[in-house]
């Protein structure tokens, strides 16, 4: 009786012994589980921020990019408006260089047929064969005239047309100085817009 009342007693304690390994089987498993599903939820949660900060870094870089572009274009603009006033100024001095020497050659033309008979009209008076056969005070007048008045009133129109060919030349020499910046200027604007036209079209890809 000893025996089987002891005997029990083991199977009760194995039995007790293996549902105690069972329930730490399980809870093994259970932990095992939640620790799984916590790494899956912390990988869950890692790959939405991580998507998330794609989406943000995506939408910052476009920001920059609008912003580029429209950076680009305004200053694309402004260069070329500029571009566009530098270039009617030139075209302006142009115009007014070509009325000018047009003018310049008019006077040196002019100055020229005034030295002439200014020259002419001195060596008239002073060759006294023209006046061989005259004689008394109309004489004298007249010479005087001649070689005075006239002679002196052409030399005054020549140095008054000088003055003015001076200026025509001195202006002449402002404008195509004036030109010669704006011709650079306006090469250097193509060379922006250009550079600007390609960034744009980059920015556009």
């Amino acid at each position: 009786m000893a025996r089987v009342k002891s005997s029990m007693q083991r199977q009760e304690q194995a039995r007790q012994e293996q549902e105690r390994r069972e329930q730490e089987r399980r809870e093994q498993e259970r932990r095992e589980q939640e620790r799984r599903e916590q790494e899956r939820r912390e990988q869950e949660r890692r790959e939405q921020e991580r998507r998330e900060q794609e989406r943000r870094e995506q939408e910052r870089r476009e920001q920059e990019r609008r912003a580029q572009l429209a950076a680009a274009e305004s200053e694309k603009s402004q260069h070329e408006n500029t571009k566009n006033q530098k270039q009617s100024k030139y075209n302006a001095n142009s115009e007014k260089i070509r009325r000018l020497k047009a003018v310049k050659s008019n006077l040196e033309t002019q100055k020229g047929i005034a030295d002439q008979h200014c020259k002419g009209i001195k060596n008239y008076g002073e060759n006294a064969d023209n006046f061989k056969d005259w004689y008394g005070n109309m004489y004298t007048k007249t010479l005087g005239c001649i070689s005075g008045e006239i002679v002196l009133q052409y030399k005054d129109y020549v140095r008054r047309v000088d003055e003015v060919l001076d200026a025509v030349c001195n202006e002449i020499t402002r404008l195509e100085n004036e030109n010669m910046q704006l011709h650079g200027d306006i090469l250097h604007l193509a060379s922006l817009i250009n550079s600007l036209i390609n960034k744009i079209r980059t920015l556009t890809n």
